[in-house]
């Protein structure tokens, strides 16, 4: 942190710094002590020498594994009674945080001692950081602070009225309970889906979630006031720990969700190798108690987990996916979260709240939009379901259903004729000297008759009919709500249009004729295929008759009621 020449104390007054909104770094002197451990009175002596500096920032910032710091602030109440004020340091992984009041005389009148290297249990639990009540008698009084950690050094100092202090205390767990119950959803709905889809993509990132949630209590200080407040082991590496795994847990889900170990299998080997190195890393650290290399190595991390989130992306950005496309603006965003949070903490940028939070509010959007991308992966894998359904029930020629198709969509036309006693009819058609058209003319000629047929069969047919290539130039219609003499009559309007149609091939102008063959359903048809059967037998009378022609079954024994049925063809 930048700082002028040795000075003496600047005192503030009181009253001028009622709003407390900004914090008061730009009116505390500073010196970093080296060697042994000072008492209050060393530090006071060296204030008094003017062997400290005044900031000319609003937030002492150090880095990481700075040595502890002492700051003063001259306070002036120039009322004549005492004030009660709320002194914060709004920084919630200070090892240890000294507080000692004096008087106008620079005699000791309080002194509060807290960090993170002793219990929660002694602390206010209206705030993550630390907080004393001061009584400040009229004239002058002094604020002497001590801080150290092995963490990035951070002293953000507030003077705060009790109102405040309620407004901003509300306003932090407005906004915290916010983030946090976001997440939370995010994170139960992904666990639903995985247990309904069975799509490990959203089991990993569910669980990424989690450990970002987690780090983030960490980091915040939640975690120590809620849910190891008697573990100041823990807390001593619960946020580098989290914060790896969180990275860790990003790479994997990465991973998985781009199909990096099909797709860019080297990449994905080395992304893993990177994980296992620092993994090895990390818990030699904590093994050692090495607690300023474990949070460098934390730094380190991140780094290279912001590099390898955008190089994954780019990497299959070719695929054009729209789930690619999101994940990439995802690991921007998150990328440059986690940035802004990190040079604010290590004091590249001046620090603040927002910034401080940005990793925060970054991961928010970035887990909004990698939601918004496994949806569309949900989406192209339906898409790609459905188009192989359509083309496994589709001929990829005429366009018409296949005889598959016909199995799967005609038991439910059957049970309806059955089930309310209507009639059914199927038309069995084959185009004539098919094969002697493919010989003088060839298959690609061929190929495009049946393509004009099956437009026409499309063009005359109701949407309630079934209409399909049944194998090579033969065709069937399933057609409900119709007799065997309604069919009789749209059999012959098909072939008359057939046999009129003059199909432009090239050069040339081929004609066409086919023979059809009609039956309706009887009560004695056990399936649809006895149906089929007599229609077959049909057609082949309509053959042996000339061809170009129609013939029908008789109707013996047709199941049908009594009233007409309007012929809609």
């Amino acid at each position: 942190m930048s700082a002028s020449a040795t000075t003496s104390a600047r005192p503030v007054a009181v009253n001028a710094i009622d709003a407390g909104t900004a914090p008061l770094g730009n009116y505390v002197q500073i010196f970093t002590e080296t060697g042994e451990r000072l008492p209050w009175y060393e530090a006071l002596r060296k204030f008094n020498n003017r062997e400290a500096t005044a900031s000319t920032h609003k937030v002492l910032v150090a880095g990481i594994g700075a040595p502890p710091h002492w700051l003063r602030l001259t306070l002036d109440n120039h009322s004549a009674h005492t004030i009660e004020r709320h002194l914060l340091i709004d920084a919630a992984w200070l090892d240890e945080v000294d507080v000692y009041q004096l008087n106008a005389e620079q005699q000791l009148q309080h002194t509060w001692h807290a960090g993170d290297s002793k219990a929660f249990a002694g602390r206010s639990k209206a705030t993550t950081g630390f907080l004393y009540r001061v009584h400040l008698p009229p004239g002058t009084s002094d604020i002497l602070l001590r801080v150290a950690t092995p963490d990035p050094l951070v002293v953000p100092v507030y003077l705060l009225t009790a109102s405040a202090f309620e407004n901003r205390a509300t306003q932090h767990y407005y906004s915290y309970g916010f983030s946090y119950g976001y997440l939370l959803a995010l994170i139960a709905f992904n666990g639903m889906l995985y247990f309904g889809l069975r799509d490990p993509r959203h089991l990993l990132y569910a669980i990424f979630l989690s450990i970002f949630t987690f780090a983030n209590i960490a980091y915040t200080g939640h975690g120590y006031m809620w849910l190891w407040p008697n573990s100041p082991e823990w807390q001593r590496w619960a946020t580098p720990v989290l914060i790896c795994c969180f990275g860790s847990a990003g790479l994997v889900f990465a991973i998985s969700f781009l199909n990096l170990h099909t797709e860019r299998k080297r990449l994905s080997q080395l992304v893993m190798a990177i994980i296992v190195v620092f993994a090895l890393l990390l818990l030699y650290g904590v093994a050692a108690h090495q607690q300023t290399f474990v949070l460098y190595l934390t730094f380190v991390f991140m780094l290279f987990y912001a590099l390898l989130m955008l190089t994954m992306g780019m990497a299959m950005f070719s695929s054009s996916s729209t789930g690619t496309r999101y994940y990439i603006y995802a690991a921007i965003t998150g990328v440059l979260g986690v940035a802004i949070t990190a040079a604010s903490v290590w004091g590249f940028i001046p620090y603040s709240k927002a910034g401080f939070r940005a990793a925060e509010f970054g991961m928010l959007v970035e887990a909004t939009l990698l939601a918004l991308a496994l949806a569309a992966r949900i989406r192209e894998v339906q898409t790609n379901h459905l188009n192989a359904e359509k083309l496994a029930s589709t001929d990829p020629l005429t366009g018409l259903k296949n005889r598959r198709a016909f199995y799967l969509t005609s038991p439910a036309m059957w049970s309806n004729s059955l089930r309310y006693s209507r009639p059914l009819s199927a038309i069995v058609l084959d185009l004539d000297h098919f094969k002697c058209l493919n010989d003088s003319h060839g298959h690609a000629s061929g190929d495009h008759v049946l393509k004009v047929v099956g437009v026409l069969l499309r063009q005359q047919a109701r949407l309630s009919d079934l209409v399909v290539r049944w194998g090579g130039e033969e065709f069937l219609l399933l057609l409900p709500e119709t007799n065997a003499t309604e069919a009789t009559a749209f059999a012959e309007r098909l072939r008359e249009l057939l046999s009129a149609q003059q199909i432009r091939y090239g050069d040339k102008r081929l004609h066409v004729s086919a023979s059809f063959g009609i039956a309706e359903r009887r009560v004695s048809d056990s399936s649809i295929d006895q149906l089929i059967e007599r229609a077959d037998s049909a057609l082949y009378q309509a053959k042996h008759a000339g061809r170009n022609c129609t013939r029908t079954i008789g109707d013996t024994d047709i199941d049908v009621e009594a009233e007409p049925v309007i012929n809609p063809h």
